[in-house]
This record gives structure tokens, sequence and C-alpha cells, in this order.
């Protein structure tokens, strides 16, 4: 009986963090820019995926640059989707952004995207290449979040800042796993929506 009682209890707790989340999101954002930062997402990873498919019929520095465009396309679209997230944010204060972090965190997204997908593709390593890359949305995020400056105290649940990191290090892993064992639309078309849920 008492491992039935906790159970429930497990659940219930699972279900109010993620009514938590998503009434966060419904009447704290202005769901229209939401809309958007998905909407940029989407485009992003596309274009993405597509250029890693061009990378993979390509060799020598051709592959490269083909890479180097993929990781540049996502990080910026991660970046994107973040701070365009953060402007649908109706938090009824005066947000500021620190510069120099701003700009790194669009930088780091952008290094561990293109080290993803040349892992991915060069390396033969599709699912530590996948990880890496997941690895970008994490902490693109967070050292986009340390960028903010607002007259407030922010305090983090860890378990939620654990949670999001896992999520889009296992997705992007599996997302890249299927990108590499196909070659075909379908297969770059299915690891763009995987990385989109991810990102998301």
């Amino acid at each position: 009986f008492t491992v039935f009682v906790q159970h429930d209890v497990t659940r219930a707790v699972i279900g109010l963090r993620m009514l938590r989340v998503i009434s966060c999101i419904v009447q704290d954002h202005d769901l229209r820019l939401v809309l958007l930062a998905g909407v940029l997402c989407l485009f992003a990873c596309v274009t993405a995926m597509s250029l890693v498919g061009r990378s993979r019929s390509s060799a020598g520095r051709m592959q490269l640059a083909w890479i180097a465009g993929a990781g540049f396309v996502a990080g910026c679209g991660i970046w994107a989707t973040h701070f365009v997230a953060m402007l649908a944010y109706q938090v009824g204060f005066p947000l500021d952004y620190d510069i120099s972090l701003t700009v790194l965190s669009v930088l780091i997204a952008i290094a561990l995207c293109s080290g993803g997908f040349a892992l991915a593709v060069t390396g033969g390593r599709p699912l530590a290449g996948g990880a890496l890359t997941g690895s970008a949305i994490g902490i693109m995020h967070y050292v986009g979040m340390a960028a903010v400056r607002a007259p407030a105290r922010e305090f983090w649940d860890f378990r939620y800042v654990a949670a999001s990191l896992v999520i889009g290090v296992l997705a992007m892993a599996l997302g890249m796993r299927l990108v590499m064992r196909r070659q075909d639309l379908r297969g770059y078309m299915l690891g763009a929506g995987i990385f989109t849920l991810a990102i998301c």
C-alpha cells in the first residue's frame, strides 16, 4: 500500500511541476512571440540538417565548410529561439542584458554545434556528436540567462536545470544518429524535428 501511495504522490508532484511550466508559458509569455521563436527554430534546424546532408556528400575543405555552415546556422538558431522567447516573457519589470555574455552565448552555441556536427560527420560518432550539439542548447541557454540583468534575485531549481540539459543532450544524440543512418530527405526532416523539439 505504501508503494502505491508513494507512486501516486510522485505522479502528482510531477503533474504539478508540468502545470507550473505550462502555466508560466501560457500566462507569462506573449504567445505570438513564443510561436515565432518556434518557427525560427524549425527553419534553422531544417537548414542545419540540410547543410549536414551536403557535408556528407562532400570531402576535404568543402566538407568542413558545409559543417561550419551547419554549425553557424544551428548555433544562431538556438540563440534566436532563446532570445525571442526571452522577449516574449512578460516579467513586469525592465530587463537588460550584459552584451559580453550575450555574445559569448551565441559563440558557444556555434562552436559546440560545429564541433558536434564535425564529430558526427567526419569522426563517424553520431551519438557523441549529437550529444555535443545537444549540450550547446543548455549551455547557450544558461549563459544567456546569466546575461540577464533585472531588479530581482534569481533562484534556480537545479532539478529543472538538470532535466533540461539531459533532454537536450539525449534528444540530439538520438536525432543525429537518425540523420547519420539515413541519407534521404525524410531522415534529415526527422532529425530537424527532433532538434527543434530538443531546443524548444
